[in-house]
């Protein structure tokens, strides 16, 4: 059984689209009071994100270690339209932290829902979705351009990043876009056989994982309520979903 161990005190982080009010409006009044942070912190078979046979998998670079997880909707409609961004990035020779590289799919999108509502803890699933088409290819990989803005350094671990990031710039971005494109449609193929439920089954099932775990969970996520409950909606596991977050709630990803 796999830990994620955090740090005992969390950065603020952005807000989302309903900012830090109440988790859930109108059945549980909450405040960053009513919430543990425990630096060993939810031991759950799934933060392994193991590969399902049900759909395809995003490939997640924790240190050394490349693990697997569920693709959603989601991951695939943000990806498609930061990938560009990293495209003409890459053709720049240009680095951009989480926040950059959000608006200015922001800016291209004005309309689009999913990206508009982007923040930088979640992007790391969104980053790994453009990571699975890239790395059983053996392509460079373009993630390693998003970068800290106080380090200007990869948030993931690559042993020679200036390396990667040379090879991103001279690779023929070009020539593999379209494929990318399939790629996602491929996907978007997979993902639509897996069982899918409406908002008020989602946000049933979201809220009863965060009752029997709330103790447990940190008080920042509170901030990605919507982010949860359209992840189940789209086929998510509850647990993978929340796991995901969790993962990602550290300094280095504020």
């Amino acid at each position: 059984m796999l830990r994620v161990t955090l740090p005992q005190k969390i950065k603020s982080l952005e807000r989302n689209d309903c900012g830090m009010v109440d988790f859930w409006n109108g059945r549980d009044r909450l405040d960053a009071t009513n919430f543990v942070v425990q630096p060993d912190i939810i031991p759950q078979q799934s933060l392994g994100l193991t590969h399902s046979s049900e759909g395809p998998a995003g490939i997640d670079r924790r240190g050394s270690k490349l693990t697997q997880r569920n693709i959603t909707p989601v991951d695939i409609e943000i990806a498609e339209l930061l990938y560009p961004v990293l495209v003409e990035a890459a053709r720049g020779a240009e680095k951009l932290t989480c926040l950059q590289l959000i608006d200015r799919a922001k800016q291209r999108h004005p309309d689009n829902a999913a990206i508009q509502k982007q923040v930088p803890v979640g992007l790391g699933r969104r980053l790994a979705t453009v990571r699975a088409f890239t790395a059983p290819l053996g392509y460079p990989d373009l993630t390693c351009l998003v970068v800290q803005p106080r380090t200007n350094r990869p948030a993931d671990v690559f042993p020679n990043p200036e390396a990667e990031q040379a090879k991103v710039a001279a690779f023929d971005w070009e020539n593999v876009e379209p494929a990318f494109f399939v790629q996602l449609g491929e996907w978007r193929k997979a993902t639509e056989r897996r069982a899918k439920c409406d908002r008020g089954t989602a946000v049933q099932i979201v809220w009863d994982y965060y009752s029997a775990n709330r103790a447990r969970m940190p008080s920042a996520i509170q901030q990605f309520r919507e982010i949860l409950i359209e992840e189940v909606m789209g086929g998510e596991d509850v647990e993978q979903a929340f796991a995901a977050i969790v993962l990602e709630l550290t300094p280095e990803m504020a």
